[in-house]
């Protein structure tokens, strides 16, 4: 595994050097940007950027946000969510839910919700109970952070619990799109999925990876795209790589960032996050790897020190991949595959197959 790795490090650094395009199998298409052009230190954002600046709302007021919890009888379980409401649409909106990542909560992310409901999107964004902000209570040092963390992972039944989270979702979402005020707003023929860190594993789930005994029944066809940030590689004994990512033939966007790591792991490379990217043999996978994003940038934790510039690429980046994969979108397809790699800083690597 560890040869693989040095392999897949080796390659990032053969294709930032030469700006080349991915080799072997399906060919995949660099998007960075041209070397003709003059290095840009600070990614742009452009006049014509919708993202609004960090810090803000952009656009949306608090009036538009809803918080709420569905109440799942059959397995005594609350489901707590905040739903983003889309501004400036007038017949139904597609839907986009986001899954949080361990310790995290509806909370997370707040950019990427107010960016989806400025393009147009319902963003739903759900917490998953045994995972969420609740294992963290007592914690006083970050050993004791580490230390209820990998607890909360070695409970079984909590990645089931998560992975069952999505389709009684989008259940209720069906009925609310039929018994509530929101009747008939929500397209539910377009729904897409955004995940972070063990989010991004229920993501892949949904998206059809596969998981050991349980195979790929954690997939749901009504997530027509998908957005792992921070994905995990997870190869249960006697499975292959090739072998559970098979049932995945859905757009996706898979994030990263050059410091992602992996608490309590100092050994652990970022780069093994682009693995699903470089794994899948779906069409239309895109990888952004962004220099000096670490693992918390993504849940909106933190800006690094550049005053939310990456947080703004990753929402446009998103909104996007949504519009093209969603909406149907050819404008923004073009903007996606032909123009977004402008906005880089040097030394991030984008590229799509």
């Amino acid at each position: 595994m560890r040869v693989v790795l040095r392999l897949i490090r080796g390659l990032f650094a053969a294709l930032a050097r030469l700006f080349g395009g991915g080799g072997g199998g399906q060919a995949s298409r660099r998007g960075r940007r041209p070397a003709k052009e003059p290095y840009v230190p600070r990614r742009k954002t452009g006049p014509d950027n919708t993202m609004a600046p960090p810090g803000s709302l952009g656009g949306v007021e608090q009036d538009q946000i809803v918080v709420g919890t569905f109440r799942d009888h059959d397995r005594g379980r609350a489901i707590p969510f905040k739903m983003f409401m889309p501004e400036g649409v007038s017949g139904p909106a597609p839907v986009v839910i986001f899954s949080h990542g361990l310790g995290g909560s509806r909370d997370a992310a707040p950019y990427l919700g107010h960016a989806l409901a400025k393009a147009g999107y319902f963003g739903f964004f759900i917490q998953h109970p045994g995972t969420d902000k609740t294992i963290l209570e007592g914690a006083q040092t970050q050993q004791e952070i580490q230390r209820q963390m990998q607890a909360a992972i070695k409970v079984p039944g909590n990645m089931l619990d998560r992975f069952t989270d999505l389709p009684f979702v989008l259940d209720q979402l069906e009925r609310m799109n039929v018994k509530t005020k929101l009747a008939g707003q929500l397209d539910l023929t377009r729904i897409g999925m955004i995940g972070h860190s063990y989010g991004a594993r229920s993501t892949m789930a949904a998206a059809g990876q596969a998981f050991g005994f349980f195979g790929t029944r954690f997939k749901d066809p009504r997530i027509k795209a998908a957005v792992p940030l921070s994905p995990n590689v997870t190869v249960p004994p006697g499975q292959s790589l090739e072998g559970i990512y098979d049932a995945i033939d859905i757009p996706m966007l898979h994030v990263t960032g050059t410091g992602d790591g992996m608490m309590g792991d100092e050994d652990f490379d970022p780069y093994t996050r682009t693995i699903p990217y470089q794994t899948i043999t779906a069409p239309d996978q895109y990888l952004l790897v962004l220099d000096g994003a670490s693992h918390s940038t993504f849940s909106g934790r933190e800006d690094d020190g550049d005053g939310g510039e990456i947080k703004d690429v990753i929402a446009l980046l998103v909104v996007l991949f949504m519009n093209a994969h969603l909406k149907g979108d050819e404008a923004a397809l073009t903007e996606l595959r032909e123009d977004f790699a402008f906005r880089l800083a040097p030394e991030d690597i984008f590229e799509f197959k």
